[in-house]
């Protein structure tokens, strides 16, 4: 029997929709690497501090 994905997962992911992380690190080599990872299951956005992190969480609406 064959399940689909997108039931198994529940309803936060749908057909080729990813969720998103929020990569935050002053070291762009550190930030480089963690996207390399994540970067086939997720859509990474990057910030190079808390700051910008807190204005891209804002801004993809990760905070409310």
């Amino acid at each position: 029997m064959q399940t689909d994905i997108s039931t198994s997962l529940g309803p936060v992911l749908h057909q080729n929709m990813k969720r998103s992380v929020l990569v935050v690190d002053d070291e762009e080599i550190n930030r480089e690497i963690l996207g390399a990872i994540l970067e086939e299951h997720y859509d990474v956005i990057y910030a190079k501090d808390g700051i910008e992190a807190m204005e891209l969480a804002k801004k993809h609406s990760v905070m409310k």
